[in-house]
């Protein structure tokens, strides 16, 4: 789909653009990162290493490849764990964002998959945790607010958004296999924190005039 913007809406876009630029000081991942080009930063979670495999498949959502996640039967959830690679300072981002959709099977009957976000902060590594996550086998994006989980560890705290280093996929499974498609991966930073930020920071000094930004 896309989104025409008419001159009036790119006139309230461009002061935006300019208070996005002012705010951002950490680094922010590219879009897809790692759910396009490989399946290296995938590896079975905690007590999951014999049930899981995960591949490329090409009925992506979006980009030219999604990743597949593949469960063995049982009485236990498999978890998949993705490492970002390095501790992500995303101070600047306030939610993960990706698309999912059942590709084989079903989630067991009256069980949610859950999502753990793993990050380091002052005082040790701390989770934020979401549950009820509602998957099927249609594509929908879910957006996780990583200021607002549903549980964090009650010694640590949630995850800090400055050391975001890994994030934990746990799927209940059944009698039979279990696969599911994960694509279009990556962080956002909402309007509200752009806004947050810009009244800390005041008001802008320069005049800014909507023939300047135009091309907007």
């Amino acid at each position: 789909m896309h989104l025409t913007l008419g001159k009036g809406v790119r006139h309230c876009i461009a002061p935006l653009i300019l208070l996005t630029a002012a705010v951002v000081h950490a680094e922010i991942p590219p879009l897809d990162l790692w759910t396009e080009k490989t399946v290296d930063p995938w590896s079975a979670g905690p007590m999951s290493k014999d049930r899981v495999r995960v591949k490329i498949n090409t009925q992506q959502l979006v980009g030219s490849r999604a990743i597949e996640l593949i469960a063995s039967p049982g009485a236990t959830p498999v978890t998949f764990s993705l490492s970002l690679g390095k501790p992500w300072d995303l101070r600047d981002v306030d939610h993960l964002v990706f698309a999912w959709r059942v590709l084989e099977g079903r989630v067991k009957a009256g069980a949610y998959p859950q999502v753990t976000v793993w990050a380091k902060n002052e005082i040790g590594e701390g989770y934020s945790k979401y549950r009820s996550l509602v998957i099927d086998g249609k594509w929908q994006h879910l957006r996780l607010d990583l200021g607002n989980p549903d549980e964090a560890d009650k010694q640590y705290g949630k995850a800090s958004r400055r050391g975001i280093e890994r994030i934990d996929f746990v799927f209940p499974t059944g009698d039979a296999p279990l696969g599911i498609l994960v694509d279009d991966l990556h962080f956002e930073t909402s309007a509200a924190l752009v806004l947050e930020r810009a009244r800390a920071l005041g008001p802008l000094q320069e005049d800014i005039r909507p023939e300047r930004y135009a091309r907007f």
